[in-house]
C-alpha cells in the first residue's frame, strides 16, 4: 500500500476503543471479592485465566443491562478517532457482536456518545474478513490474520494488550502487520502513510 492510498479505517471496538476487560474485571471483582486487575489478564480468552470464572457467568455478566453502556473508553481513542476524521479518512467501527437482548443497542449508543460515530459507521459482525477497508485496527491476533488473506494490501495492526503481547504470533501468521502501544502511536504511523 503506497502513500495517499489509505481511505477506510477499521476500528475494532472492544479492547482498542473500548475497556472490555477493565469493566468486565469491576463487575466481576465486585461480586466475587476478587482482585483482579488488567495486567493479570494474559490470555485474549479471559476464562482461561479466572479459575472462579464459568463461561454461563462470562456470559451473564456481559449481557447485563448497562455493562456495554458503562465501558470506559481507552486512554486516546476519542482524541485518536478525531484526529483520523481530520485527516480525512472514512473511520469506520467494526465490532463483533455479543450474546444477550443489550448488547446491540448499548454498543450503538455507547459508539454514538462517546465517539460522534454515525449509525452507518457502525459495522457488527463476527466474520470481520468481510469487511473491505485499507487498515483493520483490532487485538485479536486472528482477526488480523483472517481480514489480511482477504485485503492483501491491507494494514493489519494490532493493539496491544496484556493478553495479547505474549502471544505466539507464529500461530497467525500476518505479513505486514504493526504492532502499536497506544492510540498517539498508531495515529503517526497512520499519518505518515498518507502524507
Amino acid at each position: 500500500m503506497g502513500k495517499n492510498k489509505i481511505h477506510t479505517i477499521l476500528v475494532d471496538c472492544d479492547g482498542v476503543l473500548g475497556d472490555f476487560c477493565g469493566a468486565f474485571l469491576n463487575v466481576f471483582n465486585g461480586i466475587h471479592g476478587t482482585r483482579y486487575k488488567a495486567e493479570d489478564i494474559n490470555d485474549f480468552d479471559i476464562i482461561n485465566v479466572i479459575p472462579e470464572l464459568e463461561s454461563d457467568e462470562f456470559w451473564k455478566l456481559c449481557n447485563m443491562e448497562g455493562f456495554c453502556r458503562g465501558i470506559e473508553p481507552i486512554t486516546g481513542a476519542i482524541d485518536a478517532i478525531d484526529e483520523l476524521r481530520e485527516l480525512g479518512l472514512d473511520v469506520v467501527c467494526l465490532t463483533a457482536p455479543m450474546r444477550g437482548p443489550y448488547w446491540i443497542r448499548e454498543r450503538y449508543q455507547w459508539l454514538t456518545e462517546e465517539f460522534d460515530f454515525k449509525w452507518s459507521d457502525i459495522v457488527i459482525a463476527s466474520r470481520k474478513e468481510l469487511v473491505h477497508g485499507d487498515v483493520l485496527i483490532d487485538d485479536k491476533l486472528l482477526n488480523l490474520k483472517n481480514w489480511r488473506n482477504s485485503h492483501n494490501d491491507g494494514i493489519p495492526i494490532i493493539f496491544n494488550a496484556p493478553y495479547n503481547v505474549d502471544a505466539d504470533y507464529s500461530e497467525y501468521p500476518c505479513p505486514g502487520w504493526w504492532s502499536f502501544d497506544t492510540w498517539e502511536q498508531i495515529v503517526g504511523f497512520i499519518a505518515k502513510q498518507i502524507i
